[in-house]
Parts: C-alpha cells; structure tokens; sequence
C-alpha cells in the first residue's frame, strides 16, 4: 500500500462526507496535499477549542484548497464566520494551521538572513 493510499481509509473515517468527495476528486501530489490542509485545519479547530481528539472531525468543515476556512460547524456550537483559519506552514514540504476565535486575522511572515 503506497503513502496516498494508506491516507485513503483515515479519510473515510474521519472526514465528513463533503470534505472526502472534494478529496477524492484529486490525485497524486494535490491529493496528498489536500488531505494534510483538512487534516492539520481540523486539529487547529480541535486545539483552539481545547476539545482534542474526542470531538468528532466529521460534525464541521474544513477547506481543502489553499485558502484556510472554516466552512462549516454542523453540531451548532460555533459560528464559522466568528473565525479565522491560517496557513502557517513554514515550508514547502510542510503543512501546518492555526484556527482563532476572531475575525480578519493578519499573519505576518518574517525571513531572517
């Protein structure tokens, strides 16, 4: 089983239903990438509400694409629009977000050297 599809199954399990068709629509490298964006989003919605992983990953929404947003909350219990999703990664080769309680968040990137 390659790396993609070994990423296929955590997908099913945790993804919601529209996020795993807008995930299996893409192949090769875009996929793999889609499937980290969603994955890292979900953990910093998870995180900024102190919930981990107890809280089910398929009652709200994440983007797959390059803009971060928080699509969706289908439990009720936020108002994505209140909320901002960021991508942090530091690299190429590396998927990363934050997810704040707030609106217009502006992330500032400093290169040293």
């Amino acid at each position: 089983m390659s790396h993609l599809e070994s990423l296929t199954p955590i997908a099913e399990k945790h993804f919601s239903d529209s996020e795993y068709t807008a995930l299996d629509a893409l192949q090769g490298d875009a996929r793999q990438l889609a499937f980290y964006r969603c994955w890292t989003r979900k953990e910093a919605y998870i995180k900024a509400l102190g919930e981990g992983l107890t809280m089910p990953l398929d009652t709200f929404d994440v983007s797959l694409c390059e803009q971060p947003e928080l699509l969706s909350c289908r439990d009720g219990r936020e108002d994505p629009k209140l909320w901002s999703m960021l991508d942090v990664s530091p690299g190429p080769e590396f998927v990363a977000a934050a997810a704040l309680r707030a609106k217009d968040v502006v992330l500032k990137r400093f290169r040293i050297g």
